[in-house]
């Protein structure tokens, strides 16, 4: 895990009885909220912890004074803090979006402005913080203690930007091949409904909307573009404007559990100057795929009565089944080691007990599952992290069916009874020059949501791993950690992980030899834990990143996909 400040609250600053939020907010030109929002929706990291709340023409006044002594007076007591997070800045945003706060405009100047936003601000922090609960416990499990401060540090931090819009990008293009051989029908209501003629026009879309501010982004959040303005003159004004409006939030915006509202409608149409304001650019690079099962869902509704829809839970399925595991992952997986190793995926594994994807090096084996599960979204805000763990457990080992008579196996359950039939000399069939008595097999489950990659979470699933095992009495010297990938991560490198020194399962090896999870330390507090554990129990996500962020990704295997972007 990172090094993590400490969020301060109201009293770290302030001595006196606080207002209330929106007693701060209240006074304040909406558009001027807004404005200062969505600033704070980056969460600059590397500025002074004060950023955004005072600047140097605020030198001399009580203000100022008050607040930068503060905070220098925390560094020399070696106190790491921040105000600014991910979390907090989200609420704020909701915050102003759906109250009505315009009663009465109190001509404040801008340093009046700056300082009531940083009340209701630090207000906010004290309630993340107090739903944060406490992490103090001396018997809590280490991984759940960091699964805890994960849930609040990087659930909304995204260390590459870029790499996560590539990947979206990638996943709309291969989605919309999809839908072209298997949903024509629903395909067709898109184009209609988004006023475009083919599908790739959407993809030119969202690459000219988005490209420009993610490449600021990268090179310079603080100077990152956050808006979007369409000229009046482009020959396709009114299609693209019909385009971003899907995109923008209502008039009466209600918000929702786990930012769902901001995530569904990142963007706000600002009226006076004509332009369109990125709320949040992480949710909106998100939605590019991450929209697509919801519109279609939506056309698959509007085709009831019709012989084109498909029931319900079966449209669920087919879109994460026969999409996610037998397509996007079968695609993905045969770019990365095309023509190198024996492959085995969707054409040859079909019945349901076995992997999702196979592929044999030497005596190495990838066996690998694919999980599009969803966590419920009132998990995300609740920071419980027993309920946390627990669907974790469900969605990982196995969990009952809806009417609570069947157990349906997952994983963890899945990955270990194929491997005790591919020790078992079970898998002639299939793979007919595997040697069981010298194989090495690295058991793989590849998600395709974030919250399955937050720090801890895979030291936690691979002790449950390592307990199942046992009960099987399966010889670990045959069997690797399970490793949790992100779909994303294979698109991104998908060009690098045959390398000869850097290919997958070297990459594991090194993952595991590094991120040694054996700690028995218990903890006092949460800020002995952010301390004392920089680089442990992080995700491999975030490994692989930091491993290969100077390589070039952009390999053949990602190439291919640059003419859809014209």
């Amino acid at each position: 895990m990172d090094n993590i400040e400490l969020i301060i609250g109201y009293n770290y600053l302030y001595d006196d009885t606080p207002l209330t939020v929106l007693e701060y907010l209240k006074g304040i030109r909406k558009e001027s909220l807004l404005t200062y929002s969505i600033s704070y929706c980056h969460d600059i990291s590397n500025h002074d912890v004060f950023y955004e709340f005072v600047n140097k023409d605020d030198k001399g006044t009580d203000y100022y004074e008050r607040i930068v002594t503060k905070v220098n007076d925390a560094y020399n007591r070696g106190e790491k803090i921040k105000i600014l997070n991910n979390r907090t800045s989200l609420h704020l945003l909701e915050l102003i979006l759906s109250n009505d706060l315009n009663d009465e405009d109190l001509n404040l100047s801008d340093i009046e402005i700056r300082e009531r936003l940083l009340k209701a601000y630090l207000l906010l922090n004290d309630e993340e913080n107090s739903n944060g609960g406490d992490v103090s416990n001396p018997n809590e499990p280490i991984e759940n203690l960091i699964i805890k401060i994960s849930l609040r540090a990087e659930l909304y931090k995204y260390d590459n930007l870029f790499y996560y819009w590539l990947a979206q990008i990638i996943k709309s293009i291969i989605f919309f091949q999809y839908a072209e051989q298997n949903l024509p029908k629903h395909l067709e209501i898109f184009l209609s409904e988004y006023n475009i003629k083919n599908w790739s026009k959407y993809i030119v879309y969202i690459h000219q909307i988005t490209v420009t501010s993610i490449t600021d982004y990268v090179k310079d959040r603080s100077a990152a573009l956050s808006s979007i303005i369409i000229d009046p003159n482009d020959s396709e004004y009114d299609s693209k404007k019909l385009f971003i409006e899907k995109f923008c939030v209502p008039i009466n915006y209600e918000k929702d559990e786990d930012f769902t509202a901001l995530k569904s409608m990142p963007i706000f149409f600002n009226k006076d100057e004509n332009k369109y304001d990125i709320l949040f650019l992480p949710f909106f690079v998100g939605k590019i795929y991450s929209c697509l099962y919801f519109i279609f869902k939506d056309i698959n509704n509007k085709l009831i009565g019709t012989s084109f829809h498909i029931n319900e839970d079966v449209f669920r399925i087919k879109y994460g089944l026969d999409f996610s595991e037998k397509h996007l992952l079968n695609i993905i997986m045969g770019n990365a080691f095309k023509g190198k190793y024996k492959h085995l995926g969707a054409k040859e594994l079909k019945d349901k007990v076995l992997p999702d994807y196979y592929i044999r090096n030497g005596n190495k084996i990838l066996l690998i599952e694919n999980k599009d599960n969803l966590i419920l979204k009132g998990l995300m805000d609740k920071y419980d992290t027993e309920e946390f763990i627990d669907k974790l457990k469900q969605c990982f080992i196995e969990s009952y069916s809806s009417d609570k008579k069947k157990i349906k196996i997952k994983a963890i359950k899945q990955l270990s009874n194929n491997i005790c039939n591919i020790l078992n000399g079970k898998w002639k069939s299939y793979d007919p020059n595997l040697k069981e008595k010298c194989c090495v097999i690295y058991p793989i489950i590849v998600v395709h949501h974030k919250e399955f990659t937050l720090s801890g979470i895979n030291s936690k699933v691979n002790g449950w791993f390592k307990e199942e095992l046992s009960s099987r009495g399966i010889d670990r010297k045959k069997v690797k950690n399970v490793t949790i990938i992100d779909i994303d991560t294979l698109i991104v490198y998908q060009g690098l992980l045959s390398e000869s020194k850097n290919n997958i399962f070297n990459l594991i090896d090194e993952y595991w030899n590094n991120n040694n999870s054996n700690c028995k330390k218990k903890y006092s507090n949460e800020y002995e834990v952010i301390n004392s554990l920089p680089g442990k129990y992080k995700s491999f996500d975030k490994f692989i990143y930091s491993k290969l962020n100077k390589r070039n990704i952009f390999t053949r295997q990602i190439k291919q996909y640059y003419k859809y972007l014209e």
